[in-house]
C-alpha cells in the first residue's frame, strides 16, 4: 500500500453570524486573524512541501487559507462546496483526487476533520471525537490502496493555537 501526506487546517476563529447572515459567509475574528498569523510564522520556520490545496468555500476557510498562501508557495488550488457540508466523503476524495498527489493540505471545518483524523489516525484518533480547536493543523500519513482508497495511518503533526 502506498502512503500519501495530508495535512487537514480547521479554519481560524470565526466571527458570531449577525442577524441576517448565512453560517457560510462568516468571516474571521481578531483571535482568528491572530491564529492564522501564528500558523504562517510556523510554516515560515518549517516549510511542509505541499504539492496542492483542497479548501471549503465557506468565506472563514477561504480567508484562513488565503492568508497563508504566500508562504504556501503556488500550487493548484481548488475551491469545494463539498467540504462545506457534505462530511467525511468529501475529504477522503479531495485527499486522493489528482492521483493522490501528496502532500495536500486540506482546509475545512470541525466536525469533521475530527471525524477524519479519528477515523484514519488508528493510535491517537479516539483523542480527537471531541473535535479539534480553530486554527489546527494536524499532519497524518495514510495509507492508499491501487484503488484509489485511504487505509489507516498515523498522525504526525499536531499544531494547536495557544
Amino acid at each position: 500500500m502506498a502512503e500519501i501526506t495530508v495535512h487537514l487546517l480547521r479554519h481560524a476563529h470565526s466571527s458570531h453570524a449577525i442577524p441576517g447572515e448565512r453560517d457560510h459567509h462568516r468571516g474571521l475574528d481578531e483571535r482568528g486573524h491572530a491564529e492564522v498569523e501564528a500558523i504562517r510564522l510556523r510554516l515560515l520556520r518549517q516549510p511542509v512541501g505541499i504539492v496542492r490545496i483542497r479548501c471549503s468555500t465557506a468565506r472563514r476557510a477561504r480567508l484562513t487559507l488565503e492568508s497563508l498562501l504566500p508562504v504556501l508557495g503556488e500550487v493548484p488550488l481548488r475551491y469545494d462546496d463539498h467540504l462545506y457540508a457534505a462530511g467525511l466523503e468529501a475529504y477522503e476524495a479531495a485527499c486522493v483526487a489528482d492521483g493522490a498527489a501528496s502532500p495536500v493540505l486540506v482546509v475545512g471545518h470541525n466536525p469533521t476533520i475530527a471525524s477524519f483524523v479519528a477515523r484514519y489516525a488508528l493510535q491517537e484518533g479516539d483523542a480527537f471525537r471531541t473535535g479539534i480547536k480553530p486554527a489546527t493543523w494536524i499532519t497524518l500519513r495514510l495509507g492508499v490502496d491501487p484503488g484509489g482508497r485511504l487505509g489507516p495511518g498515523r498522525l504526525v503533526t499536531l499544531i494547536a493555537p495557544t
